[in-house]
């Protein structure tokens, strides 16, 4: 009977300690942490998380230098200024030739379409012109009246010698010869006028051609951009049947302010930039004493060879002139730089990665950037695809947020 007593006193005594704890378990939260009682529970505080350095690119140095990030030293160098300015690709204009039927006539033949590369001399087309038969005759009967007032003027000169002829035929004689020299210079002159040559006359003299023929020849070597004849059709005078031009070397006509003429002169270097990637390296060789009038800008000319005729003229190109070259204590690359939040920097290497550092810039040039605060000489940047690091904080200023 005391054995039951027993155990049935241990049972209420375990289980009113397990309900204390069980109750006391619940209240603990919301007793004050810093009591120092015995029936009170204590919690210890929490560490603070470290800020994050909002500037700071973590990033391991070898993937920085797989990612095409380089280490450069910010130093003193010279700063060439430059000067941009526009144009436009022109001919050249001595070899650029529109040429014309200097007498009516009627298309007998054409050798040469648009596109096709002549010779100098080379003949492009036929015409029969009656008013050049009329003139290769005139000239021929000038010649002859020419040589029979040669022979008169010579028979009288001896007559009068031996006093077997009057002075007064023989001055009429002289006078009829020079009339006859003065013809023949005319009606060559006509001729040559018209795009005849010495050759051609002679041959006309050898009796050798026809007299209706007119040729249109290239006056140099060039190619044919234009055509405007076509067999049996009745050209009219001065009408324009060609264009020939020499591609072969072409005018450059930039567009010079004139504030920046101080530093544009004959001979100073210039980069000509194309489309699609084309460019070259010329110099200026011309600039014109005045202004025009339209543009307000003075025209600057630069003769670029084209060989290959890949400068197409029409095309509008960039021109880059150097101008002075001044010193700068301290410059980096211009891959470099980088703006950020509206603010120019670079990246500058730390133990963990790269810290964006805010700089302020002054001249420039192609390559170079003068930085007159935040960077001092023998720094080190990083450079090269900074474009990177710029990606990741931003990124990382957007996670935070």
């Amino acid at each position: 009977m005391l054995k039951h007593r027993l155990i049935g006193a241990a049972f209420l005594l375990l289980t009113g300690l397990a309900g204390g704890f069980l109750l006391q378990k619940p209240i603990a939260r919301f007793l004050p942490q810093s009591g120092t009682n015995a029936g009170e529970t204590s919690k210890e505080p929490s560490k603070a998380q470290p800020k994050k350095d909002k500037k700071l690119v973590a990033v391991d140095p070898g993937i920085a230098t797989a990612l095409g990030i380089e280490i450069t030293t910010a130093e003193p160098a010279a700063l060439v200024t430059e000067v941009r300015v526009v144009g436009m690709i022109g001919f050249n204009e001595p070899k650029l030739a529109r040429l014309v039927a200097r007498v009516p006539g009627n298309v007998r033949q054409v050798f040469k379409n648009v596109g096709d590369v002549v010779a100098v001399g080379e003949i492009l087309a036929v015409l029969d012109s009656r008013e050049i038969a009329e003139a290769k005759a005139a000239y021929l009967a000038a010649k002859e009246k020419l040589s029979l007032a040669e022979m008169t003027s010579r028979r009288l000169g001896e007559l009068v010698r031996v006093q077997g002829a009057s002075e007064k035929d023989f001055l009429n004689a002289r006078s009829e010869l020079s009339q006859a020299r003065i013809d023949v210079r005319s009606t060559a002159q006509r001729l040559l006028s018209v795009g005849l040559v010495r050759a051609d006359l002679d041959q006309l003299e050898a009796g050798r051609g026809e007299l209706s023929r007119f040729e249109i020849q290239a006056p140099f070597a060039g190619e044919v951009l234009e055509k405007r004849a076509f067999v049996g059709e009745l050209v009219p005078q001065d009408r324009e049947v060609f264009v020939v031009a020499d591609l072969d070397l072409v005018w450059i006509n930039l567009q010079v302010v004139p504030e920046r003429l101080k530093d544009v002169t004959v001979g100073k270097p210039v980069k000509i930039h194309g489309s699609q990637g084309l460019w070259a390296n010329a110099k200026i060789d011309y600039i014109a004493p005045v202004v025009s009038d339209e543009t307000r800008t003075v025209r600057a000319r630069v003769d670029l060879a084209n060989p290959e005729h890949r400068w197409r003229p029409g095309t509008v190109v960039e021109a880059v002139i150097e101008s002075a070259t001044e010193p700068a204590a301290v410059t980096v690359p211009n891959e470099a730089l980088q703006i950020v939040d509206g603010r120019l920097g670079v990246f500058l290497p730390v133990q963990d990665g790269f810290r964006l550092q805010p700089v302020k810039a002054g001249r420039a040039d192609a390559k170079r950037t003068e930085i007159v605060k935040g960077v001092g000489a023998g720094d080190k940047v990083a450079t090269g695809q900074t474009f990177v690091l710029k990606a990741e904080l931003e990124k990382g200023a957007g996670d935070d947020d």
